[in-house]
């Protein structure tokens, strides 16, 4: 198999994993934990802006497959922000933005030059 054809099979077989990950209970509760704690903090304001609700649970360091078995990453209230729609968005699309202009992600998540 080619090089190119067994990272995209990586990839999907990542995207699967991750997708049943994020609708087992595994994140679901400590998702709704940490959503509980934020609304109990402040009555639920996004992490970020602090002028709107919150809307999701968000990761901050982006989870990927090399660094979703670290627990520190995964799981780590450190490493969650209850944010909203706005905001999350625009986390989201200034990633696909970077990465269509030549970026990538490196194994802590972040936008680096190629």
């Amino acid at each position: 198999m080619a090089k190119k054809e067994e990272q995209m099979k990586h990839s999907r077989e990542y995207n699967k994993t991750i997708k049943t990950w994020y609708d087992s209970p595994r994140w679901r509760v400590p998702r709704d934990k940490y959503k509980a704690k934020r609304i109990a903090i402040d009555g639920g304001m996004c992490e970020l802006c602090r002028d709107e609700l919150g809307y999701i649970v968000d990761h901050i360091k982006e989870l990927n497959e090399h660094n979703f078995d670290d627990i520190n990453v995964r799981l780590s209230e450190d490493n969650l922000q209850y944010i909203c729609l706005k905001c999350h968005n625009q986390k989201t699309f200034k990633k696909q933005a970077a990465l269509a202009e030549g970026y990538y992600i490196n194994e802590r998540g972040e936008v680096c030059p190629h």
